[in-house]
């Protein structure tokens, strides 16, 4: 923001108070969608479209959505994709989660975060877990560069070397990483359920 717009805000205020502060009337044609609708349709888009199958609804079926609704009296799928983007709204893309039946979680991840933010003077805390069966592959032939106009070429066939078992450990407090790859994951190596992190911290 520049100095001259803080400038004139500030002499609004002085003239007109508290009421300063209030958007003025805007020269033009008043918008068609109201701030309201906009709101109800990103409503809509957030909306479960079928409970054991898709999950989003298309741009197309949230227009006939809202105008079945009464929500708009016409509206183009182009608008509806602006208003998505403006308010940061992504109703397409997911992101998955875990949850826990653990009755007793909140009050274990709460003991984990106080350990993460203050731990016990000269600790190391360390967070650890596991990848299992991560293939080995090699392309079976070398890939071509890149050139003007041309994207880089690899090429689909690979020679499996079996798998590997990657163990890794996080200092928590020094971001360092301390990892080990072997051939098979034994019960030495073990140090929770598959694919469930470990904890642990210890004092010199």
């Amino acid at each position: 923001m520049s100095v001259q717009t803080v400038s004139l805000w500030r002499q609004r205020i002085a003239r007109q108070g508290v009421q300063g502060i209030r958007e003025g009337e805007r020269s033009g044609r008043p918008p068609r969608i109201t701030q309201e609708t906009r709101l109800q349709l990103i409503a809509l888009a957030c909306e479960v479209q079928e409970a054991q199958g898709r999950v989003t609804p298309t741009l197309d079926e949230i227009v006939a959505r809202a105008v079945e609704r009464g929500i708009v009296g016409q509206i183009s799928r182009s608008h509806v994709q602006r208003i998505l983007q403006a308010g940061d709204v992504r109703p397409h893309r997911i992101q998955q989660w875990l949850h826990s039946p653990d009755p007793a979680f909140r009050e274990k991840v709460n003991v984990i975060c106080k350990l993460y933010r203050k731990a016990p003077k000269n600790a190391v805390v360390l967070s650890i877990d596991e990848k299992t069966g991560i293939q080995a592959i090699e392309r079976k032939h070398p890939g071509r560069a890149p050139a003007p106009g041309r994207l880089r070429r690899r090429e689909f066939e690979y020679i499996r070397h079996g798998t590997q078992a990657e163990i890794a450990a996080l200092d928590v407090h020094t971001g360092q990483v301390l990892g080990s790859c072997r051939e098979r994951r034994t019960q030495e190596l073990r140090t929770k359920g598959a694919g469930a992190p470990a904890f642990f911290y210890s004092l010199p």
